[in-house]
Formats: C-alpha cells, structure tokens, sequence
C-alpha cells in the first residue's frame, strides 16, 4: 500500500510512504499491518477495513524511547480506520480478532 489501501506506489520514484499488511498463519496469531512514513510531512493513512478485526498501535518511532514500543496492558485500540504517521518514522498496529 502507499497512502491509499491497496494502491501501491510502484511506479513513482519518488514515493516515500509504504504500508503493508501481514495475515496471521494460524488462528492464535495476530493481523499486523506497518506503515513506513520516509517523508517530511505527516501522512494520514487508512487503515484495513477486515471484518472482525481491531486495530491496536503497538509501535510508533515518532514517541520518545521506551514509549515507542506499546506495553500489552497499554496497547490503544484504533476505532477509526484513519491514522497519522509522523515525518520518518514507523507506525506498526496488531489487528485482533472480536469473533
């Protein structure tokens, strides 16, 4: 993905935003979707809609060292399918299933 779902930046040179989504390989593991924001700016990035499924940020490199790396009992559930990504750095959510 780039900044759209399912939109790969393939052909532009220049791009510097990439996502990609992870599906678990058995049923105890988890959905991991990671974004890579190499630009300057901020970006907003939508997050996959997969039915079931939510979305916890469990590492972002624009906070400060240790509160990088999300702790379980602190993990955040994203409820909106829309994120921010800060200039050069990576943002890393677990998708958990609800069913």
């Amino acid at each position: 993905h780039g900044t759209k779902l399912n939109e790969p930046p393939w052909n532009d040179f220049n791009a510097r935003i990439l996502a990609f989504t992870l599906s678990p390989s058995e049923t105890e593991e988890e959905f991991i979707h990671a974004i890579f924001n190499m630009s300057d700016d901020a970006v907003e990035i939508t997050l996959p809609n997969i039915p079931g499924v939510k979305w916890l940020r469990v590492v972002d490199t624009s906070l400060p060292s240790p509160e990088d790396i999300i702790k379980s009992g602190n993990k955040s559930e994203k409820g909106a399918q829309i994120c921010s990504s800060a200039s050069n750095s990576i943002v890393v959510f677990e998708g958990h299933q609800t069913n």
